[in-house]
């Protein structure tokens, strides 16, 4: 059983996915959704920033799925509050540590 990746692309959408056999020159893969689609051809979502996929807000996240009574995973939201709170704790010290230099700097005199 496979598992979707993306809800399907409305038939009016702009950029419209490739099918398997075209291969055109701006060919462009989505790693997620598996979808490709022309980046040469100019839209208002094309050509796409790196390492980003026009139909992403089509992709379907299975961890955003809302569990059985309806609420999102309460134990998941904690554990990624507890990766930004890391993420958080190692910019204050990349900062402090860059203050610091850039406090020697100001003070050099060569």
């Amino acid at each position: 059983m496979s598992t979707r990746t993306h809800e399907p692309i409305p038939k009016d959408f702009p950029v419209k996915p490739l099918k398997q056999h075209e291969n055109p020159p701006g060919k462009c893969y989505c790693g997620h959704c598996g979808l490709s689609w022309d980046d040469n051809i100019i839209t208002d979502y094309t050509p796409c920033p790196s390492a980003r996929c026009p139909f992403e807000y089509y992709h379907i996240h299975p961890e955003d799925e809302e569990d059985d009574d309806g609420e999102l995973d309460e134990d998941r939201l904690e554990r990624e509050n507890e990766e930004l709170r890391k993420d958080v704790a190692t910019l204050k010290l990349a900062l402090e540590a860059a203050n610091q230099e850039l406090a020697m700097l100001r003070n050099w005199n060569p």
